[in-house]
Order: C-alpha cells, then structure tokens, then sequence
C-alpha cells in the first residue's frame, strides 16, 4: 500500500510537469464544498493513504505534505507511515500554514495549481492576493486526478426522494419565491446554490450520496424567476421527484451541465453568489454579472417553522423513551452481574434508538 501511495504521487507530479505546475493545493472536500464527501472525492485518501475528515495535501516536484488537525494526529502519523507525505500537525505553534509554506518555498514565477471546484469564491480570492504578493502565479484550473485514478469510484447514483411537506411545513415553491426575494434585496436576478443542504432545503429533496451523514442529493441548483434548474443526473431521478419539481416549475439537465449553462447566461443577467459556499470555478463560469453576498439560506433555515418545531419536539420524546429503555437494560444487565464493556453499552443505546 505504501508503495502505492508513493506512485500515485509520482503519477500526479507527471501531470504536474506536463502543465508547468510546480505545487498542488489538494483540499480534502467535494465540488459543493462539503465537510462530509462521498468515495468519488476522496483524492487526498487516494493520494496519502490517511482517512480522517479533515486535511489538506500540498504536492510539489520533490515533496508531499499533508496538515490536519490534533484530532487526527496520531491517526495520521501511523497511516502516512512509509509514504514520502510528510505530517504537518496543523495548529501547533511551529506549523505554517499551508500559504505560508508555499510562499516560503515556492520561488519567484512558480504556479501553483487547484481544482476551482475545491475552493470558495472568497479562499481563492485570499490566496491568489497572498500568492501574487509573493510573485507566485494561481491556476484554478489544474485538475489531473481523472488521468492519474484510473479506477475512481463514479459520482453516486442514489436515488433522490421527496421530503413531504408533513415534515417540513413548507413547500418547495414557498421556499424558491422566499429565497428569490432575498437574492432580489442582494441586488441580483438568479442565484447560484452550491451547498447541498442547502438545495435539500430549497426543494424538499432528500437522498443517501453521503453515508451516515446529512441526507442529501448530489446537485446543483440555478434560481430564477424565469425558471430554475436542478442539475442532477436521471439515474438519481424517480418518477415521484421528476412530478415533484415540476410541479415547483424546476427544470433538470445533467449534473456536468452546470458550467455550460452559467457561461450561456445573458450578459447583464446579476447572478448572486455566496463567497464561502460557492466554488471559485462556478463563479468563474458565469456569463453575466457576478454579485457576491452572503447565502440568504443561512437564516431562512435558522428559522424553524411551527412543523419543524413539533416535529423536533416529537424526535426528543422518542429519543427519551429510547434513553430511558437502553439506561434501565443497563441496570438490568449490571444486576445480574453480567459484564458490560463499553462496547456493549453501545450496541445497547444504538438498537433501542433504532
């Protein structure tokens, strides 16, 4: 395996000569941004050989680094053992950071090279200022890693499904009209949403891209008051969620159509954008006016409805009688004299709160 690594690396700085890239930033999330991934974007555990959740690889011609955070430090060290990636213990003190470790060992003239899907609109704007000060040139264009993983796991293919309004109190149309009226108060016409909780929430869909984690559907989603568009692909469609979006008056093209339609998109249109949440190359491809704001997502979701409130109401009532269940099968089981690892106990409270 470690051998492994240190070839896949070797693969990459191939395509890096090839493009006249001297550094790679490789941060450790998705096209939406997102903290939780699904296998298709897992390059810096293909890369490193290192599984936690947090981490962020520099490649250049002669060195691999990876930075993660003291949860993950032992974790890191033991799994990077026997690879040429050497741990950077991110927060320490005596840690730069990884803009400071590229500004301090890049030369004069160098590019470094990133996928624009794996940085916000504001991160690539922080770090093309600090780089250019240092004479080093960004290219958000640099994305190999198609050529260098022959066997990488496809974009998932689960199938999306219908939040009911029983639970979310509120439609999708209510939803889109609430959020337009925002991106209109922003001064834009349309609004790019990235982040899929997010589309989750505008469209009342739901999905299982990423396992044991948030409930979501890999997506895109274009808002306008002349139509709005869903970027997924027809394997993740059903009958039941194609009805559904009509009925919101949402189109849907294939996931991979996003930047092609935003570079199509009419020159005086204003397209907002949310400088934290919204990849660099997105907002690169946009073909009118980019108008950068904060996501008005952020407090419509805050901002729980009557629905949402007793549905919380409802889960903390059953969680309750699962904790009250699982604490009286642990005092059984102590009674009897029985042993109970700590493990044991888990299994315990994760079978009654099922």
């Amino acid at each position: 395996m470690m051998k492994n690594i240190n070839e896949r690396i070797q693969a990459y700085r191939q395509k890096m000569a090839e493009a006249g890239i001297e550094a790679a930033l490789l941060p450790r999330t998705d096209d939406h941004l997102s903290e939780y991934i699904s296998a298709h974007w897992h390059i810096v555990r293909y890369l490193s050989g290192f599984t936690g959740s947090a981490a962020t690889m520099v490649i250049t011609r002669d060195k691999a680094l990876l930075w993660t955070d003291s949860r993950y430090f032992l974790q890191a060290a033991r799994q990077l053992e026997g690879t040429e990636v050497i741990l950077m213990k991110d927060g320490l003190p005596e840690t730069p950071s990884t803009t400071d470790w590229l500004i301090a060992n890049l030369p004069a003239g160098s590019t470094l090279g990133i996928n624009g899907m794996l940085i916000s609109v504001d991160e690539a704007a922080h770090l093309r200022s600090r780089l250019a000060a240092a004479d080093i040139k960004f290219d958000t264009t640099f994305n190999p890693i198609d050529e260098v993983w022959a066997d990488r796991p496809a974009l998932p293919d689960g199938k999306a499904f219908v939040h009911d309004v029983k639970y979310s109190g509120e439609t999708a149309q209510s939803r889109m009209e609430r959020v337009l009226a925002e991106t209109r108060k922003a001064g834009a016409d349309s609004y790019v949403v990235a982040p899929l909780d997010e589309i989750a929430w505008i469209l009342n869909l739901r999905g299982s891209d990423v396992p044991h984690n948030l409930p979501v559907a890999t997506a895109f989603l274009y808002l306008a008051p002349e139509g709005s568009v869903l970027f997924m692909d027809d394997v993740k469609m059903t009958p039941e969620v194609k009805a559904h979006l009509d009925a919101a008056g949402v189109a849907v093209m294939p996931y991979s159509g996003l930047t092609r339609f935003l570079a199509g998109l009419p020159e005086d249109e204003k397209v907002l954008v949310s400088g934290d949440r919204t990849p660099e190359a997105v907002a690169d491809a946009i073909g009118g006016v980019v108008v950068k704001a904060p996501s008005p997502l952020q407090m419509l979701k805050a901002v729980k409805n009557p629905t949402q409130i007793d549905g919380v109401r409802r889960a903390h009532v059953r969680d309750g009688v699962a904790m009250v269940r699982s604490l009286m099968e642990i005092e059984r089981t102590i009674k009897e004299g029985k042993p109970l690892p700590e493990l044991d106990a888990e299994e315990i409270l994760l079978r009654h709160r099922k």
